[in-house]
């Protein structure tokens, strides 16, 4: 990633993002400007990605009659809510309805072939690609700063501040009480908050 970048928020297809950033050259006329920070958000690829990627889901795929079950369990507003579903990615429930559900489940309700898709995803992914990140980490030699949910599920506080390590130049570790998975949808205020205070002592 170039020095000149001001900052790369990291959610939706977090992993291409790192590697992009991590693999980019850097102009010679920008190598001696002042690196800019890179944020780190929660690396999830997505909501429906963070669904099928739960240990229960993965065990699921491969079997016969995956598909139907998937469908049930995004049918089912008590399923959506539960931690098969995407109940690790909010703290208010409440937020998983609505707008959520019409952007990111309900798209999959209409069309069959979209849950066939997923569940052949999850089938095919190699999750062993991730092993590499501890290696890309290493390169992104710009200030990193971390925004992370302190009550995250997912990826928990604990395992994120240990991945700290893996990154040369981390700025801070910046930690939303009650947070769960999607941070900047259920506290945009802190978040931007945040996101200031860490721009205003960029260089």
């Amino acid at each position: 990633m170039p020095p000149r970048s001001r900052a790369v928020a990291v959610r939706a297809f977090a992993l291409a993002a790192l590697a992009l950033a991590a693999a980019a050259p850097v102009p010679a006329r920008a190598a001696e400007e002042p690196a800019r920070p890179l944020f780190a958000l929660q690396p999830s690829t997505g909501p429906v990605i963070r669904f099928v990627a739960e240990p229960p889901a993965a065990t699921l795929a491969p079997l016969p009659g995956a598909n139907f079950v998937f469908r049930q369990v995004l049918a089912s507003r008590h399923m959506r809510h539960s931690a098969m579903g995407f109940g690790g990615c909010f703290t208010k429930l409440d937020l998983i309805d609505g707008e959520f559900t019409g952007l990111f489940v309900a798209p999959l309700l209409a069309a069959p072939d979209r849950i066939a898709s997923l569940v052949q995803f999850l089938v095919q992914m190699k999750f062993v690609r991730l092993d590499r990140f501890v290696e890309l980490h290493g390169r992104l030699t710009m200030p990193v700063a971390f925004l992370w949910g302190a009550a995250d599920p997912t990826f928990p506080e604990p395992t994120a501040r240990a991945m700290t390590s893996q990154f040369p130049g981390v700025s801070g570790f910046h930690s939303i009480p009650h947070g769960k998975l999607f941070i900047q949808e259920e506290f945009p205020d802190q978040l931007a908050a945040l996101t200031i205070e860490v721009l205003s002592r960029s260089p």
